[in-house]
């Protein structure tokens, strides 16, 4: 096993990752409302009902189920910061034949013995023409579908390219089904930096694997305008963290028509993504939570700080060595960068990103 990929076996690998709380404290619950990104008619939002919401390592214990009309409540929930997934699988909602709604996960943050009212939160539908087969030999290339590109012609030329055999599960299974599709600016799982506004984005979808062990690579068209060979920044939403932040660079080709992601950056894994001029604005920052009562629909999630919870995120460091010869061929290294949330097992093929 290669840890550090340096070429060599075995090798240090650093991870980090941070570890949140559950504990209850009585009184607390978190309530919010759950719809599909595609608008119906006149623009209006469509709930989306039979989305099941669970906190991460208490899925048998802490969840909840959307109604006809979208809205869940989570009571009792965990007391500050912690994570969830929503998971629209078995949503009860007509789609096309071979269509689905995917898991996203993401953050969540409760004040300590009150309700609070979340941000809404948006799946994606992931239709049958998105996903497509993984090469068995070589990189495999996705485009957007000649049914999104009719609607979307301003897309053509975005792509996203998989280098072979980096796509798997967190048991470790391969992947086997990759696509692209758009994602309207308004309905993002995040919110932005301050000062950072997207024009495009898309979202990178699997058949439920959750990391890339290169990575993607992508190529956009300059809706920038970005001067030929200027640079551009790739951002990703992190479920992980539950924040944007940047995760690589693209060049604009000579012809100043199209940004390509820089050798050895792209898309680390699957989720939504975007491009944005270089900036000195940071990542995403620590969401703050909605007040008590008041729905904060412009902030998909949020941090509360009180006297007493100040934080309830532990931050840790460790560095590990790995050996092939001890390890043996039943471990799956995660990819630099991408941390766990204190938990080293994950039930397979639960977390579709979107």
């Amino acid at each position: 096993m290669d840890a550090d990929r340096d070429g060599a076996p075995e090798g240090v690998a650093a991870i980090d990752f941070g570890t949140t709380t559950l504990t209850l404290v009585p009184g607390t619950a978190v309530c919010g409302r759950v719809f599909a990104s595609e608008r119906g008619d006149e623009g209006a939002n469509r709930p989306l009902a039979g989305v099941r919401v669970t906190v991460d390592g208490a899925e048998a214990s802490l969840f909840a189920e959307t109604d006809a009309f979208g809205n869940f409540r989570l009571d009792p929930a965990p007391a500050g910061r912690f994570f969830v997934h929503v998971d629209g699988r078995n949503a009860r909602a007509p789609v096309p034949p071979g269509a689905y709604y995917p898991t996203v996960g993401k953050a969540f943050v409760s004040v300590p013995g009150t309700e609070t009212n979340l941000p809404d939160n948006h799946l994606p539908l992931v239709g049958e023409d998105v996903l497509a087969p993984l090469a068995p030999q070589g990189p495999t290339t996705v485009r957007f579908p000649p049914s999104i590109l009719n609607a979307h012609p301003e897309l053509a030329g975005t792509e996203g390219t998989v280098p072979q055999g980096s796509l798997f599960f967190d048991d470790g299974r391969p992947g086997g089904r990759v696509g692209i599709a758009p994602v309207a600016p308004d309905r993002l799982p995040g919110p932005l930096p301050e000062g950072l506004d997207f024009g495009i984005v898309f979202a990178l979808q699997t058949d439920g694997a959750t990391n890339f062990d290169l990575p993607a690579a992508v190529r956009f068209p300059n809706t920038l305008g970005t001067q030929p060979r200027g640079k551009a920044s790739l951002w990703s939403f992190d479920h992980d963290a539950g924040r944007w932040t940047v995760v690589g660079t693209l060049t604009a080709s000579p012809d100043g028509r199209c940004l390509v992601s820089d050798p050895g950056s792209g898309i680390r894994a699957p989720g939504r993504h975007a491009v944005q001029q270089p900036s000195q604005v940071g990542d995403g920052g620590e969401p703050s939570a909605a007040e008590p009562g008041r729905r904060d629909t412009s902030r998909e999630s949020g941090e509360a700080r009180s006297a007493f919870f100040p934080r309830r995120c532990l931050r840790i460091s460790a560095r590990l060595a790995f050996s092939a010869a001890v390890l043996g061929t039943g471990f799956q290294a995660r990819s630099p960068g991408r941390g766990t949330r204190g938990s080293a097992t994950s039930t397979p093929g639960v977390s579709k990103r979107a």
